[in-house]
């Protein structure tokens, strides 16, 4: 049975929800104005949205529309969703040892705080800067996981916020940073969101790429041009 069904509700957390396909049965977190979505198998309903689109989704469900952000960094053949398991992280039963995976957060928070200033010169919240500061202290080992989490889903809430199309994306940038706590894959998504907001802002992606490439610490270098 196919279908999307709320399975619990939290004051604090938001709702629940559980995709049930065919092929399999992802369980999908639903906060406040934000889906985030951990997906196996293909999407549903993603109309027509290029396979190769990472990040914010919209999927229409009746009156309803759901915004799927994607814990992935590639797609597979027929539309089919997986991630790439070089950025699992070793206790999760990947071959990402801690330290890449801090040198990752702390490359992401870079690419992240080189666009903030996108940000900050249409808003004065500081939930973006703060997802920065809370991804350098991850990457550091002086918070948790879920306190990462948290800063990352303030900084989306504070990207939807505003008007600008570069301040959005450059807050974007900040919560993908943060949250590559949480899986080291998103350190890709902020250096992606980071060029959206350069872009936006009428800015040479091309330069602003080449500076998040050397920036890359030796040790993840390889991997992260790989997968760029």
């Amino acid at each position: 049975m196919c279908g999307l069904r709320k399975t619990a509700q939290s004051p604090s957390r938001g709702a629940t929800w559980m995709w049930r396909s065919p092929r399999s049965r992802p369980v999908v977190t639903c906060v406040p104005s934000l889906v985030v979505a951990s997906l196996m198998g293909q999407p549903p309903s993603l109309g027509p949205q290029s396979p190769a689109l990472l990040g914010d989704l919209t999927v229409p469900r009746g009156r309803l529309a759901f915004s799927f952000h994607l814990h992935t960094s590639c797609w597979a053949g027929r539309g089919e969703l997986m991630r790439d398991k070089r950025f699992i992280a070793v206790h999760r039963g990947g071959p990402l040892p801690m330290a890449g995976h801090q040198l990752l957060a702390g490359w992401a928070a870079d690419c992240a705080e080189h666009t903030l200033p996108l940000f900050s010169e249409c808003s004065a919240d500081d939930r973006p800067r703060a997802a920065v500061d809370a991804a350098r202290a991850w990457a550091r080992g002086e918070i948790t996981v879920g306190e990462a989490r948290e800063a990352a889903l303030a900084a989306h809430a504070a990207a939807r916020e505003v008007d600008s199309a570069s301040a959005s994306a450059a807050a974007r940038a900040t919560g993908h940073a943060v949250a590559s706590a949480h899986m080291a894959d998103h350190c890709l998504q902020a250096a992606s969101y980071a060029l959206k907001s350069v872009r936006a802002a009428g800015g040479s992606t091309d330069t602003e790429r080449a500076w998040q490439d050397e920036q890359l610490p030796d040790d993840v270098r390889a991997l992260v041009l790989s997968a760029r």
